[in-house]
């Protein structure tokens, strides 16, 4: 690619991480003309590894709680948007760790359902809760 191109392409992913940004965010970044600084600058500032963050990232699976009147599928995107942000700082979840961390979080609602999905089982996985779960809301509706 020329050195035209690769500028071009630069400045558009400069622009676009921007107008990601907010006003007090985008202060911090004006100055940064490379795609790659820009986004390592926005790394360093909002994705520490110091040991607080993890510490307070690790918890927050634990605190998480279902709120009434949100969507199962909105409970079940921010779950994942926990668990990406552990991802984010190297720490795996098992598979079946997700699912009964998801199942602490159901409020008394559930307890019915959560009964029945642990009778007799050994191992739930996280997708098949997380299918069970939109589906349980779905019929709910109807």
């Amino acid at each position: 690619m020329s050195n035209k191109g690769c500028n071009k392409i630069t400045w558009l992913a400069c622009g676009t991480i921007r107008l990601r940004l907010a006003k007090d965010q985008m202060y911090s970044v004006m100055k940064k003309m490379n795609a790659k600084d820009l986004w390592k600058k926005l790394e360093d500032k909002h994705m520490t590894k110091s040991i607080e963050n993890r510490l307070s990232l690790k918890k927050k699976p634990f605190w998480f709680q279902y709120k009434e009147g949100i969507s199962m599928s909105k409970h079940l995107n921010d779950f994942n948007n926990i668990l990406a942000d552990l991802l984010n700082l190297n720490v795996e979840v098992e598979n079946k760790d997700k699912a009964l961390l998801l199942l602490n979080s159901l409020s008394n609602e559930y307890e019915h359902l959560i009964t029945t999905l642990l009778y007799r089982k050994e191992e739930i996985k996280f997708k098949d809760l997380s299918n069970t779960l939109v589906n349980n809301e779905y019929q709910k509706k109807d």
